[in-house]
């Protein structure tokens, strides 16, 4: 009997944790319950819509043909100066895609009596930016700067627009830059572009092999190679030449003081 007693007294213990824990969770229901069942607060009041002013574009043609047009907002210490032409990536050639772009960048880059540090300097100078791009459908240059630095700012875009050196910089002047000019007098770009043996693996295992590349995109425009052992390669250039010369290239580096402390 004491045994059976004990078994109910058991269970009865049981029931009461189980009845706290239930009225336990009910009573951290009861927030949750109060919560969703209070009503959302009203919607703010609409109020009447307002009134755009936009500023009516004024439009002249000059004698050159030159269509201006002109946005006046009163009140308003910048102004933005911009040449548009009405044409962009949409003409580029099928095998010179991007052309427009690059041709685009390098406006802001140098004139017949700017280079491009100079132009860099004078804009930021009267705190304004000077910017060129391509898009689809067309090409912009433009200025932004105070009102009352526009005057030198628009003679500045004038000169980029009008006097540019694009062709003499991208077209009429090849190898222009002076480590350009040296690898072309080094033969950078002389090799026997007709032979057959165009790879260079397995040749002079226990020297040096150099590859010579001019890249065009994804692909090679040029690839010549050679090595360190006699009578080897593609390449007909002075490989001693070009090899310093891009060593020249390269700035010199401390290379105990940059790997202090590594462990490898």
């Amino acid at each position: 009997m004491k045994t059976v007693k004990r078994r109910v007294c058991k269970f009865a213990l049981k029931s009461k944790v189980r009845l706290a824990l239930v009225l336990l969770a009910f009573c951290f229901s009861l927030p949750a319950v109060s919560y969703a069942q209070t009503p959302q607060a009203a919607p703010p009041r609409l109020v009447p819509p307002r009134e755009v002013q936009f500023p009516k574009p004024v439009e002249r043609t000059l004698a050159n043909g030159l269509r201006v047009i002109v946005i006046e907002r009163a009140g308003t210490p910048v102004v933005t100066a911009q040449l548009v032409i009405k044409n962009g990536g949409e003409v580029d050639p099928p095998e010179l895609a991007g052309l427009g772009n690059m041709l685009a960048d390098l406006i802001t880059k140098g004139t017949e009596k700017r280079s491009a540090t100079p132009i860099a300097e004078e804009v930021e100078a009267l705190g304004g930016s000077l910017y060129s791009s391509a898009r689809w459908d067309s090409t912009r240059v433009g200025v932004d700067v105070m009102s009352s630095k526009i005057s030198p700012a628009v003679d500045i875009l004038a000169d980029a627009d009008q006097h540019h050196d694009l062709l003499q910089r991208a077209v009429a002047r090849p190898l222009a830059e002076p480590v350009d000019r040296a690898l072309d007098l080094a033969g950078f770009t002389k090799g026997d572009a007709k032979s057959t043996n165009t790879n260079e693996r397995g040749y002079c295992p226990t020297g040096d092999r150099y590859i010579f590349e001019i890249v065009n995109g994804a692909s090679d425009a040029q690839r010549y190679w050679s090595t360190s052992c006699r009578n080897s390669g593609t390449f007909k250039g002075n490989v001693a030449q070009v090899k310093q010369l891009f060593i020249a290239q390269i700035p010199p580096v401390d290379f105990a003081k940059e790997t202090a402390g590594l462990h490898l």
